[in-house]
């Protein structure tokens, strides 16, 4: 993932899973322009009522309209407090480490949520979230914002969740040209990260798995041209994809798919395949989702004829 242009935009609220969010942010994107810690604060409804007093409107019947409730100040106050000791804190955890070039920023805005980080999303390079928030109950099921935000960004989103340790990346392709963008991601955070690249690429027995072969072969000679330094294997399976993958990356650090895979047609670059919104719900690593853009280094991939 090419970064060292665009920013690195870390959602963060009250929660645990966000402050670790925020640390794997630091950790493996140091390339980033900047990584920019945001708060949103729900901006919710109120009713809007006749002023007191006012009888020239009559009842009509229906509920009162509504509109957004302002935040506080109050509120405001407390998220940028929340914010500038969380950045502290980074600063301070990541200061003799050679992952801290990357200036940490705070913003805080208000609304929905997973409408503002889609927002900032579009002139970011990539987002980054937990995979819940302070207002889920169950800490291993995914939250609505997480389950929400890759469908409508236009960037690249990472989903985060617990454990570091993970020995590998995974990348799920299927010679699609959508999961090659993937691919490349992947392949940068690997090399980044110290870290192997394993691609997954899931066999049809009743397709042409000869092509597929060949076709997967030209791809890791493509992938070791364009990230050097790249440590990577494939491995081939059957079954469904979803359950194929996050099976892959049980012992991983990060697993990387495209939003959408061979169905993917125009208009639809963004929202979520059927592949991928089964993963989310079920993978036990940290995900990134990746929308499909016109990456230059796709021009110097050889397709099978």
């Amino acid at each position: 993932m090419k970064l060292s242009r665009d920013s690195v935009v870390v959602g963060i609220d009250d929660s645990e899973s966000a402050r670790e969010a925020a640390h794997f942010a630091v950790a493996h994107f140091a390339d980033a322009r900047e990584i920019v810690l945001v708060a949103v604060i729900p901006d919710g409804t109120r009713p809007v009522l006749p002023a007191p007093g006012d009888v020239t409107t009559p009842y009509t019947g229906s509920l009162p309209a509504v509109q957004p409730a302002i935040p506080s100040e109050e509120d405001r106050k407390k998220c940028e407090a929340m914010l500038d000791d969380l950045r502290t804190q980074l600063e301070s955890t990541h200061k003799d480490s050679e992952t801290t070039s990357a200036p940490i920023k705070t913003r805080v805005m208000a609304g929905d949520p997973a409408e503002q980080l889609a927002t900032l999303g579009d002139d970011a390079g990539l987002l980054v979230i937990g995979h819940h928030g302070a207002d889920q109950k169950f800490a291993g099921r995914i939250g609505r914002t997480s389950r929400g935000l890759p469908g409508h960004s236009l960037c690249p989103v990472l989903i985060y969740r617990p454990g570091d340790a993970g020995n590998s990346v995974v990348v799920g392709m299927d010679t699609s040209e959508y999961s090659s963008v993937a691919a490349l991601d992947a392949a940068d955070f690997a090399v980044n990260a110290g870290l192997p690249l394993r691609v997954v690429v899931g066999v049809d027995p009743l397709g042409d798995s000869e092509r597929t072969h060949t076709q997967t072969e030209l791809d890791l000679t493509w992938l070791r041209s364009e990230v050097p330094g790249l440590d990577v294997s494939v491995e081939y399976a059957q079954g469904p994809a979803a359950e194929v993958l996050v099976a892959a990356s049980e012992n991983a650090r990060l697993l990387v798919m495209g939003k959408r895979g061979l169905g993917l047609f125009a208009g639809m670059a963004v929202q979520l395949g059927r592949t991928a919104s089964q993963v989310i719900d079920k993978v036990n690593t940290s995900l990134m989702l990746v929308s499909f853009r016109d990456d230059p280094r796709l021009a110097n991939r050889r397709i099978v004829d």
